[in-house]
């Protein structure tokens, strides 16, 4: 039986407002210090929104004190928050207007990042495909250590390494501003939980980047195409979600 209850999503601000609801519920006499919450899939449900902005949410918790998150033990309640203090809120909020939507990031990277692929196809060379494995070859390492944050610096570099190929001034600096999210510390908390969560979402990743390689070695603008849906539909949980 859930011990929370919420609004149903009304507001442009998904993160924020599940942020809201998160911390009226936590600072409830509902909750004390340790009580574990509904998982992600529950709590998206509940508010009529995405995963992905739970997670942001969770995320901007985490990196305020508020919440802790370990792999096969679920996010539990860190610290007291009283309904009259405003801090712990403040602070979240503040995370996440410093930080860029992960969601929002995904949506305009599924929108141009095709485009750039099929145009870094037209242009790639064996150059480029060494340097694109080399990248790749990286990602293994750091998946095999489970190191998130090399991890993502890798995988940062790929997707920088097809824009450059495009060998297109504007495409390289549109790409390079979508990308920078990834070295913000938003993601990067998120990421580090998604990935300690369920460590074999590395390995399904890494087949993901894997198919766009060779898809480019192979010159194949069909499998790209798929490659390049499957990656986007895997980063907004959507894909993930059909495989459950």
């Amino acid at each position: 039986m859930d011990k929370m209850s919420f609004e149903k999503f009304e507001s442009t601000k998904k993160s924020s407002f599940v942020l809201d609801q998160l911390l009226e519920e936590l600072s409830s006499d509902k909750y004390g210090v340790g009580d574990r919450l509904p998982t992600e899939d529950r709590l998206a449900q509940m508010m009529g929104v995405s995963r992905t902005s739970v997670r942001e949410a969770l995320a901007a918790l985490r990196l305020t004190g508020v919440i802790t998150s370990r792999a096969g033990q679920g996010t539990h309640l860190s610290r007291n928050i009283g309904k009259k203090n405003g801090a712990p809120q403040k602070k979240a909020l503040l995370v996440l207007r410093k930080n860029s939507s992960p969601g929002e990031m995904f949506e305009a990277r599924a929108t141009i990042e095709k485009p750039v692929a099929d145009l870094a196809m037209e242009k790639m060379e064996n150059s480029n495909l060494e340097d694109l494995e080399e990248i790749l070859e990286r990602m293994c390492r750091a998946a095999d250590k489970q190191a998130v944050e090399k991890y993502i610096s890798f995988n940062k570099q790929f997707h920088l390494l097809i824009a450059e190929t495009t060998d297109n001034t504007v495409l390289k600096s549109i790409m390079k501003s979508l990308l920078s999210y990834m070295d913000e510390e938003l993601w990067q908390e998120e990421r580090r939980c998604y990935y300690e969560e369920n460590p074999e979402r590395f390995d399904r990743s890494l087949r993901i980047h894997k198919k766009i390689f060779r898809s480019f070695k192979n010159e194949d603008s069909a499998s790209l195409a798929t490659a390049m849906y499957t990656h986007f539909s895997f980063l907004s949980g959507k894909g993930e979600q059909r495989n459950n």
